[in-house]
């Protein structure tokens, strides 16, 4: 995600960065038919959509830089002390 590239996901979470962010493929089950089946959709990416996605992908990770992070964590801080 921090090189700005499409993620492929192969795993349930609540809290998501990919999904969010529409950054990357995410299968609807976890089998591996259907796991195979995402990894060759992700591989035929047309341009437009994999560009797309890695825009995606670079913003989310901005969002979750251990800088941004680190910057939040100490504004609560603050608001705490």
């Amino acid at each position: 995600m921090a090189a700005g590239k499409p993620v492929f996901v192969d795993f349930d979470s609540k809290y998501n960065p990919i999904k969010t962010f529409n950054a990357g493929i995410i299968p609807d089950s976890f089998d591996n038919t259907t796991i195979a089946q995402a990894i060759d959709d992700m591989c035929a990416m047309n341009t437009t959509i994999y560009e797309a996605a890695c825009k995606k992908a670079k913003k989310a990770s901005e969002k979750y830089s251990y800088d941004t992070l680190t910057k939040r964590l100490a504004e609560v801080f603050m608001t705490i002390a």
